[in-house]
This record gives C-alpha cells, sequence and structure tokens, in this order.
C-alpha cells in the first residue's frame, strides 16, 4: 500500500528559507566574532582614539620620531595592585609601545612580585601607586618612572599667592600630565650607546645650579657633575662639555693652563657671565686670568651694559635690558623654533678680534639689532632710557671660538647673560633649545628630548541661556514627537496593508 504524502508547498519553502537563514546567521556570528579577537589584537594606535580636549593621550611627532630609531627590544612594566592601575598611566602606555614591534608592555603587581622594584631601585615608592620601569634586557640599563614624577605640581608665583590669599593653604593637587617627557626620557636613557657627562666649576662664587636645570639635564640624559677646578689635576676625560657660571672670584694661572689644555684636546668650554654692576664707592673685580684664557682664543670681555633700542626685541614688562637677541644662522640656531625668542639680560659686550690667533676661527652667534646702545659709568640713578653719549650700534652678546689641533676641535662658547643657564626662562622663551644645541653636539648627542607636559585642567563647554533654551526645546519636545509620529505613520501603513 503506497501512501502519498500531501504536503504544503508554501511549507516546505519557508523550512527551506529558515535553514538558509540560521546557515547564514551562524556564518555571520562567526565572522564577527573572529573579526572582534583579531581587532582585539590590534595596537590601541588603530582601535582607540583620543577625544580629550586637553590632549591627554596625545604623542608628540618628537617621540614618534624617536621610536622609529629604537633597534632592541625594550619593555615598560607598569607597576601597580591588580584592579587598581591608574587608567590613564596604563593607556598611555599601552598607546606608546603600540608605536613599534620593539616596544612591550607588562603589567607586574607587586604583591605577587615582591621586591620587583628594589631589582632597579634604591627608591622607597608607594605600592598603592603606578610606577613604571623602562628596561632594555639587552644591555641590562633601566630607569624607573614614579608616578609622582608623572603627574607634577607647577604653580607660578603669581598662581601661589593667589591661592594662598584665597584658599589659605598652598595647592598640593598636580597640574601637569609629564608622562611623555619620562618615557621618551627613559627609552633614550636605556639604548644610547654613549652616556654623556657634562661638568659644571665650583670655587669661584659661581651660581648654584637650581634642580630646575638639573630635572632638565636629566631629561635630556646628560649627566651634570660638579668639579672642583682647584683639587682636580685635569679635566677628567670624560667630560663632554665644562660650564663656568658666573665666576665672581678669579681662576688661577694654573686652572686656566687646566682648561687651555682640555680645549686643545677637542674640550668645549661654555662661559657664562654678565655685566657686573657694583654699588657705588666699590671697587669693580673682575676674574682677570679666566678673561685672559678667552681672550687667548680671540674673544674679549667689554665693560659696558648692553641695551636693546628697537622696541619690537625687547620684553615690554622689564624693558631694554631684557633683551630678544638677532641670532646669527647655524645649527644652533636651527634647533631654535622659528614662533619664538631667546631673552637675555644684563649683557655686557663680546669683541672678537679682527686677527684671530692661529688655528682658531670665530663667530658671532647672539648680537643686538643696530638700534642698541651700552652704557659705560653705571650709577644707582642710571636710566635704561637711552641717553646722549651713549655708545650705539649693534653689540655680540655671545660668541664662539672654535680651535682645530691635531687632537680634533675644541669650542669656546661665551654667553654673556646667565639667562642661557636659567631654568625660569623654561616654557616662555627658547633660551633651553639653544643651550642644549650647543650641548648636543659637544656631547655627540642627537637631537634634543623637550617635550611639554599636559595640563590637566579641563576646560568646559559653555551653553549660552538661549542656547540652551533652544537644545531644551529640540531635545525635549521636537526630536521625541517626530519619532512617535515617524511611529505611528509605520505602524498605521502596515495595518492597512
Amino acid at each position: 500500500m503506497k501512501m502519498k504524502f500531501k504536503g504544503n508547498k508554501g511549507s516546505l519553502k519557508v523550512l527551506k528559507a529558515g535553514g538558509y537563514t540560521v546557515v547564514v546567521s551562524a556564518v555571520v556570528l562567526v565572522i564577527v566574532v573572529v573579526l572582534n579577537l583579531a581587532v582585539g589584537k590590534l595596537p590601541n594606535r588603530f582601535t582607540k582614539f583620543s577625544i580629550s580636549n586637553n590632549g591627554e593621550y596625545n604623542i608628540s611627532s618628537v617621540s614618534r620620531e624617536f621610536i622609529k630609531g629604537v633597534k632592541e627590544d625594550v619593555t615598560v612594566y607598569v607597576v601597580a595592585e591588580e584592579g587598581s592601575e591608574d587608567a590613564p598611566i596604563l593607556e598611555y602606555v599601552e598607546r606608546y609601545t603600540g608605536l613599534s614591534g620593539k616596544l612591550h608592555t607588562e603589567t607586574v603587581d607587586p604583591a605577587r612580585r615582591p621586591g620587583f622594584l628594589d631589582q632597579y631601585t634604591d627608591q622607597t615608592l608607594n605600592a598603592a601607586q603606578t610606577n613604571l620601569v623602562v628596561v632594555n634586557e639587552n644591555n641590562g640599563r633601566s630607569r624607573v618612572i614614579p608616578y609622582t614624577s608623572i603627574y607634577v605640581s607647577q604653580y607660578s608665583q603669581e598662581e601661589l599667592y593667589y591661592y594662598y590669599y584665597l584658599y589659605g593653604y598652598m595647592p598640593d593637587n598636580p597640574t601637569y600630565f609629564d608622562i611623555e617627557q619620562r618615557l621618551t626620557s627613559a627609552l633614550d636613557y636605556v639604548t644610547m650607546e654613549k652616556l654623556p657627562t657634562v661638568y659644571y666649576t665650583s670655587g669661584h662664587g659661581e651660581y648654584e645650579v637650581d634642580s630646575g636645570m638639573k630635572t632638565l639635564f636629566e631629561n635630556e640624559n646628560i649627566a651634570l657633575s660638579e668639579l672642583d677646578m682647584k683639587t682636580t689635576e685635569e679635566i677628567p676625560a670624560d667630560a663632554d662639555a665644562l660650564i663656568i657660571c658666573l665666576a665672581t672670584m678669579d681662576f688661577t694661572e694654573q686652572e686656566t693652563e687646566k682648561l687651555n689644555a682640555y680645549v686643545d684636546q677637542g674640550g668645549t668650554v661654555l662661559l657664562i657671565s654678565q655685566y657686573d654692576i657694583v654699588e657705588e664707592g666699590k671697587e669693580k673685580t673682575l676674574p682677570e686670568n679666566l678673561y685672559a684664557f678667552a681672550e687667548g682664543l680671540g674673544l674679549s670681555y667689554e665693560d659696558k651694559l648692553v641695551h636693546e633700542g628697537d622696541t619690537n626685541r625687547v620684553d615690554t614688562y622689564y624693558g631694554p635690558l631684557y633683551l630678544n637677541p638677532t641670532l646669527t644662522e647655524n645649527s644652533y640656531s636651527a634647533a631654535v623654533p622659528s614662533n619664538t625668542r631667546l631673552i637675555m639680560y644684563y649683557c655686557h659686550a663680546i669683541h672678537l678680534a679682527e686677527d684671530a690667533p692661529e688655528s682658531v676661527t670665530l663667530s658671532e652667534l647672539m648680537s643686538t639689532s643696530v638700534k642698541g646702545y651700552a652704557k659705560t659709568e653705571i650709577k644707582a640713578d642710571t636710566s635704561v632710557e637711552k641717553a646722549e653719549g651713549d655708545e650705539e650700534g649693534s653689540f655680540c652678546v655671545a660668541a664662539m671660538a672654535e680651535k682645530t689641533t691635531d687632537k680634533g676641535t675644541g669650542r669656546l662658547v661665551w654667553f654673556a647673560s646667565p639667562a642661557i643657564f636659567d631654568s625660569g626662562t623654561v616654557g616662555y622663551y627658547s633660551n633651553y633649545s639653544y643651550l642644549m644645541a650647543v650641548l648636543s653636539q659637544a656631547c655627540e648627542k642627537g637631537e634634543s628630548i623637550s617635550i611639554d607636559p599636559t595640563l590637566l585642567s579641563q576646560s568646559w563647554l559653555n551653553v549660552s541661556d538661549s542656547a540652551s533654551n533652544i537644545w531644551g526645546v529640540l531635545l525635549i519636545g521636537v526630536v521625541p514627537v517626530t519619532v512617535l509620529a515617524v511611529g505611528f505613520g509605520v505602524w498605521a501603513k502596515r495595518r492597512n496593508r
């Protein structure tokens, strides 16, 4: 007996269509899962985009270019308790290391790996904070970046005064996110072949190097060490440069002999001085032996207080004693951004000998405009304004003597103002960029690593009352009514089919 199944053809079509839908859905689901896993393996720079209005996660071109040149594997350890990592630090490190296959990130929980930080530092760091360790396993070099050097507080004197006046105490909350400078400096430190050393002299009443300048040198990975010229037999062989800043007492002839020997060996001396203003009735004492050393290389001190007569090239607040010098075009000036200026103050003039000593080349580095003027007899009531009898013209306020010997090229770079070595000018003028260009050449080092920190304060979106009313009507009234009307229209159309 044969039984004939009389099925509904429509049902078969529905069954086939349903099976097809199930298969397609399964395939799409697999593709989505695989794609999601693949995207999850991509570096953060391809999957996350910074929309922070203060550029908190931005990475500058300075760091990007530096990272391109890294040839060795470097690991950035994020040391923090599991689940308590500082989110901005962790996010930034992942973005930063994602720029190169040579950079790696690893998170370390100090509770699970006690003593991890002790391998790299003697500092006692807060385990509850997020600290970083940058390590080059190839050469064993490392640098610890504490949390407190990433989130830093920096206030001007005016801000501190205003804050104290308003609240009755000094602020201590962090104002800057300085992680990029710290990471790039650490990366430079662990990968550079030679660590440069710069000495500064002591024992002659020299200017004491402030903590701000020491930090700037540390960021450049230049060791800054004190050198007592009286006790050392010769300038150390590892000295890439020697800084003499505002010596108020003279060098001995034996000490200047050491300076000459150092220059003959190819060393670089940075001499920083200023016009010596003494109280009326007191005798002016200049470091004659030190200036004789400079004169032996073709540069001499002129006892003139230099001013700038071009109002476009002076500091509007302090006046003509604070001048923006004209820079001679060379490799040093090329390091100064075109939209910035230098500041020099209390300058004396530097004279370049018409007949340079044998094997010595002289160069003017900075000068006033042709509207410059100088005063030679300074008293308590002497005005800074130009007066009858003042010498006029362009005055040199920074110069260089290069001496070529069979041992190399030695240099004396003379700045007639302490402003070049003043950390207080950083952020306002480009003195530091120029100084680092000179030292980078002396240390045979690459470009300066100077990156501005990110300001942590947020700028608020301000909306006027009229704009607020318009947006309120649109978002609370117009948009919901429009959505309801469209939805009702679609419902009515489908119902009438």
